[in-house]
């Protein structure tokens, strides 16, 4: 039994290393028994070949995993009959004995099916469909990923009814079809919508008039966590709105009462700090303070004037740090107060969203839920047993990949999976790399690739935790390498992390939020560099252009301007500089926007460059998909003269054609 992490940053070969280790699995597994008959052998192949799942995060990945599973076979069973072949001076294509590669090879031939490469969430899916009736799913569930069609649907048609219900006049009686209960409901859904709006228009940094979007994505967001199972508590604003006013209130009493110590003693005060305390008092709940540097002063005389300092009495001094201490306490609690009575409508109308969801229940199973239902499934004594026993198979082996990007709720799914694997001999590799981290906004926790290894569930079970690192990186060039190792081993130093993320939090985090993600930043980037493979062939850049970083500095009075400007450096270094070199597909253009992008794209194709965008392959505004459209216009219509010139007319259908030659044809 084996608990492997391995680390794999960018480029250093990670598809490779897990396509060898799944090779190394299948050839090490014991070969299967001599069948009783050939039914026997098939379901012994099929299930030795299910038993080793490798897990990765996307349906391509899977999909590329199992083309290089098959392939690194072929090539090692043409290896192993070339060698046997050798040895007994026979032609290759002569019959010889089968290596194990081939043996495997023929295997996924016969049973592809069971070749287990897949998505975490198709596993998950697979043991849900299994046990939908146990479940109270309907058997022929289709998951969703997409919001649209799972959430969007009864959001909508919770606003038109709460829309329906704003605009009847007040004491209006409710239809017949509506209880007092139901009308009372609506009443006060009608009210947290109101609310909601407000906060997001006053209490928030929301910046617009219409909050309609932002109101959907904060929805979906809690939805989403009801579905998940997280706990979701109800907020209640009224204590939320009185504790606030309580610090406010010793907030003002703190600066008038300093104001008057000073008065009395007659002590000389500057001006702006005086106008900073009125400011204060006079300040409104629930609205930010103004930002000040008397907000930092460690003594009362470092406000006062020249003539008075020492002056001061303990009694203004201590009135001073009251007062600057109130001050700090309500800045401090404010924002997360402020997001407190934003959350309080918005959790009740989620709440009414997924009761809705629930009551509604159709095919349409939402992908959030799964790794609850899930998790569900497996837990218990008999979970993990009965799921196993509903697949079909064990799961002797578990790869994880990308495991960086791993939510907590589907690593608790999988958890009751590799304690069971590994308690029977079985083996866990997890691999992974936090600096490439991007689906937190889908639950993503890059932290459990540190964690999960540590689980007290496995620890008892594995003799120990084997690490692995991939140090080479084997895609970029030695100039990236050397400019990435140089930047972003900075970060693990914790004096630059802890700038680096001072700089990038609000101004007034507290200090041991700031340590806490700084640690982080350097358990992440501590020894991140690089080694650049020694043999690697870089010669295929004859003049040295990737040797380095270029930059242009185009600067015009005017944005069409500088476009054109761009747009001749664009064409001068790829005409005739970099495809004198190299491929079209060796070469990306990174654009700051959506908008930017396509007018790169649209140059290029203007210089006869094929170009693939981000959005689409550009084919509707290729002039001759624009010429046959036409000519579909046309034949669909035939007295659409203006779609038949524009066929007629397009050299990329008819060629040139003069006018004379145009009319007589």
């Amino acid at each position: 039994m084996t608990l492997t992490r391995i680390s794999a940053s960018a480029g250093s070969g990670k598809t490779y290393t897990l396509t060898r280790l799944f090779l190394q699995l299948l050839q090490d597994a014991p070969p299967a028994p001599k069948p009783s008959g050939p039914a026997s052998h098939e379901r012994d192949a099929a299930r030795s070949l299910a038993e080793i799942l490798a897990a990765t995060f996307t349906n391509k990945a899977a999909a590329e995993m199992k083309s290089r599973v098959v392939d690194g076979l072929k090539e090692e069973a043409l290896l192993a009959r070339r060698r046997s072949a050798g040895r007994q001076n026979l032609p290759v294509s002569q019959k010889c004995a089968p290596s194990v590669p081939e043996v495997w090879v023929e295997r996924i031939l016969r049973h592809y099916g069971s070749l287990n490469i897949r998505t975490i969430d198709s596993l998950l899916a697979t043991l849900v469909r299994l046990s939908a009736l146990e479940l109270d799913l309907p058997p022929n569930f289709e998951l969703s990923f997409t919001p649209e069609d799972y959430f969007t649907p009864h959001y909508d048609a919770l606003m038109d009814e709460l829309a329906g219900d704003f605009f009847r006049r007040d004491g209006a009686p409710h239809t017949s079809k509506e209880t007092d209960t139901e009308s009372m409901e609506l009443s006060r859904l009608r009210a947290c919508l109101s609310e909601a709006c407000r906060s997001l228009l006053f209490l928030s940094d929301f910046k617009g008039f219409t909050p309609k979007g932002r109101l959907h994505f904060l929805l979906l967001e809690l939805v989403e966590r009801l579905l998940r199972g997280e706990e979701t508590p109800r907020v209640d604003a009224g204590a939320v709105q009185a504790e606030l006013e309580a610090l406010h209130t010793a907030l003002v009493d703190a600066c008038l009462a300093l104001h008057d110590t000073l008065a009395d003693e007659g002590l000389s005060v500057s001006k702006n700090f005086l106008r900073f305390l009125s400011v204060c008092a006079q300040s409104a709940p629930w609205r930010p303070l103004p930002e000040s540097v008397y907000r930092e002063k460690s003594c009362l005389d470092e406000c006062l004037n020249k003539a008075s300092r020492g002056a001061a009495s303990s009694f203004a001094e201590a009135a001073f740090t009251d007062a600057l201490t109130a001050i700090a306490e309500y800045a401090a609690a404010l924002p997360l107060f402020r997001h407190a009575l934003q959350l309080a409508p918005l959790i009740d109308l989620a709440f009414a969203i997924h009761s809705r969801m629930e009551e509604g229940q159709d095919t349409l199973l939402p992908a959030p839920r799964l790794p609850g239902l899930a998790g569900y499934l497996l837990s218990g004594e008999t979970g993990v047993s009965d799921a196993l026993c509903r697949l079909g198979t064990g799961l002797s082996r578990l790869l994880l990949d990308e495991f960086q990007d791993t939510s907590r709720e589907q690593w608790r799914a999988i958890l009751p999976l590799a304690a069971e694997s590994l308690s029977t001999g079985g083996a866990l590799t997890l691999v992974g790399d936090v600096k490439q981290a991007i689906y937190g906004w889908r639950g993503g926790d890059a932290r459990l690739f540190n964690e999960a290894a540590h689980e007290a569930e496995l620890a008892a079970i594995s003799p120990g935790l084997e690490e692995g690192e991939l140090e080479y990186n084997w895609r970029s060039h030695p100039a990236v390498v050397m400019h990435n190792n140089a930047f972003f081993s900075l970060l693990g130093r914790e004096d630059v992390a802890f700038a680096a993320l001072s700089a990038m939090l609000p101004p007034h985090t507290p200090e041991r939020y700031r340590n806490a993600a700084a640690q982080e930043a350097v358990q992440s980037y501590a020894g991140a560099r690089q080694k650049i493979p020694p043999q690697k062939d870089w010669k295929r850049d004859p003049k040295g252009l990737l040797a380095g970083v270029r930059l242009y500095l185009t600067q015009a009075p005017t944005v069409a301007r500088v476009q054109d400007l761009v747009r001749e450096r664009l064409r001068r270094l790829l005409l005739e500089e970099l495809l004198l070199h190299w491929r079209y597909g060796d070469i990306a253009i990174l654009t700051r926007s959506g908008e930017e992008a396509a007018l790169a794209a649209a140059w290029l194709s203007s210089w006869d460059i094929p170009v693939v965008t981000e959005n689409s392959f550009l084919l509707a505004s290729h002039p001759l998909v624009e010429c046959l459209m036409a000519f579909l216009a046309f034949l669909d219509y035939p007295l659409d003269d203006l779609a038949f010139w524009e066929f007629a007319g397009g050299e990329e259908c008819l060629g040139t054609l003069r006018p004379p030659d145009a009319r007589e044809w």
